[in-house]
């Protein structure tokens, strides 16, 4: 996470579909730095699912 993000010196941190991208392990390191920096931020991770709910 970028130190300004962390600052609040970015008004919004926004992340969509990590899953995509990330492997399975680093996902509580991604959740530990979106905690961080919705501690001075608007902090967003979003996940989109099929209709069929895989």
């Amino acid at each position: 996470m970028q130190p300004a993000a962390l600052s609040g010196d970015i008004p919004f941190v926004g992340i969509t579909e990590p899953e995509t991208s990330l492997h399975p392990p680093m996902l509580g390191a991604l959740y530990d730095a979106m905690a961080a920096a919705a501690r001075n931020t608007q902090a967003e991770l979003t996940r989109h699912v099929s209709a069929a709910g895989s």
